[in-house]
């Protein structure tokens, strides 16, 4: 009876080690998957805060397209820095031959003014939770921004009014002053660009093909200049754009500021 008793004690204990050890193991096991699944979705996160960096600080388009393999990005989808549309300008020699230069210190001051805003407006807050879609684990976020695409398109509106309202021939040159003597007027009106709550929702999805991946981070940049707003603020913008720019045309024009694109 007492051997017995002694048997199944044993196998008590035998269970309750192997019982002990699976736990472990379970345990092992899980926290090695929390980490992993923490490190993969801080290492999106910090690639997307770079990326932010980069846009909002005035990368060139050499440094961004390296970091996001990509081969080739257009000024138009630069928010700041030197090759952003914005700072565009003629090459040196025919800023001399024109004498542009008064027209290249006004234009840097006034995209300085507007990248400020851009930094200003700029929040960004990766979320937590993922998901799966068509093979990619999809990583979330939302993103504030300055409604620079509405600036963008405002400025290519005025320099097409200006052209037109002043009646000169539309070449690179007097392109250029339209679009300086632009930044000139829209630099009274930065305000309505400015975003004070309205968060766009930001997808990344991150496939086992790299280039694939590489491709949504691209499209990423869209976001940040504001392609997915909606809002009201966005909508009237819009829908008033050639009114607004011919009003803000035509009031420089009353107010003897502006007769050619001379500054």
């Amino acid at each position: 009876m007492k051997k017995k008793r002694e048997n199944k004690n044993k196998i008590n204990k035998i269970l309750i080690i192997i019982l002990v050890v699976t736990a472990a193991i379970l345990l092992i096991a899980s926290l090695i998957l929390i980490i992993v699944k923490s490190s993969k979705s801080s290492a999106v996160e910090k690639k997307l805060n770079k990326i932010n960096q980069l846009v909002i600080n005035g990368s060139s388009k050499e440094s961004l397209s390296k970091y996001i393999n990509v081969d080739k990005i257009d000024g138009n989808y630069l928010m700041t820095g030197p090759d952003c549309y914005m700072r565009e300008k003629p090459n040196d020699q025919a800023i001399k031959d024109n004498k542009l230069d008064t027209y290249v210190k006004q234009q840097n001051k006034y995209a300085s003014n507007v990248e400020k805003k851009i930094k200003e407006n700029f929040q960004f807050i990766m979320n937590d939770n993922t998901f799966k879609d068509n093979g990619a684990k999809v990583y979330t976020g939302v993103v504030r921004g300055y409604y620079q695409l509405e600036y963008m398109l405002d400025l290519k509106e005025i320099q097409k009014q200006l052209i037109e309202k002043l009646n000169v021939e539309d070449e690179e040159i007097n392109q250029y002053k339209a679009k300086v003597i632009g930044m000139k007027i829209l630099n009274n009106y930065l305000s309505i660009y400015e975003n004070k709550d309205n968060y766009s929702g930001v997808n990344i999805y991150v496939y086992e093909d790299k280039d694939m991946t590489d491709s949504s981070i691209a499209s990423y940049l869209n976001m940040l200049q504001g392609v997915n707003y909606s809002n009201k603020e966005v909508v009237e913008l819009e829908e008033t754009r050639e009114q607004r720019i011919k009003e803000y045309i035509d009031k420089e024009i009353k107010n003897n500021n502006l007769k050619s694109l001379d500054l």
